[in-house]
């Protein structure tokens, strides 16, 4: 998933779903800007303090709350998704929050089962979907 990303320093980053920061923390530490968005508190904890033992607080900032809520109008360069959304928010948030040239690897699919997808918004804005070949299971978006 990581490397559909096309990720290299300097690069914005949104992470839906950040939990513990494993991921967000690694976007941080390739030399990215991240924004990692998580309903859990004790989830962002661990990552805000795990961003510090490897030296990336500077470059990643954890929100608590849900990003549906929070994010606006927020553009950004990559979006990753570590939970799963229904195809139509999918579409809205590569719409309003991708960079025209980004890129967003998300889990997309109904209830809880459904694949990797990657979004891609050429210069002109305009969208293209493409199946990753990976099939996913997780927690379902909790608040659509």
């Amino acid at each position: 998933m990581i490397l559909h990303l096309k990720l290299k320093p300097g690069l914005t980053v949104c992470d839906f779903g950040a939990g513990c920061g494993l991921t967000s923390n690694m976007f941080a530490k390739i030399g990215c800007s991240v924004t990692g968005y998580d309903p859990k508190k004790f989830s962002l904890d661990i990552a805000e303090k795990y961003a510090k033992k490897i030296g990336v607080s500077a470059r990643v900032k954890y929100v608590l709350g849900h990003v549906n809520d929070l994010i606006g109008d927020q553009k950004f360069d990559r979006l990753h998704t570590g939970y799963m959304l229904n195809e139509e928010n999918a579409l809205k948030y590569v719409d309003k929050n991708l960079n025209n040239g980004g890129v967003a690897v998300m889990n997309v699919g109904g209830e809880n089962n459904g694949a990797v997808y990657i979004f891609t918004k050429d210069e002109d804005g305009e969208v293209k979907k493409e199946h990753s070949g990976l099939n996913v299971i997780f927690s379902k978006d909790l608040k659509p």
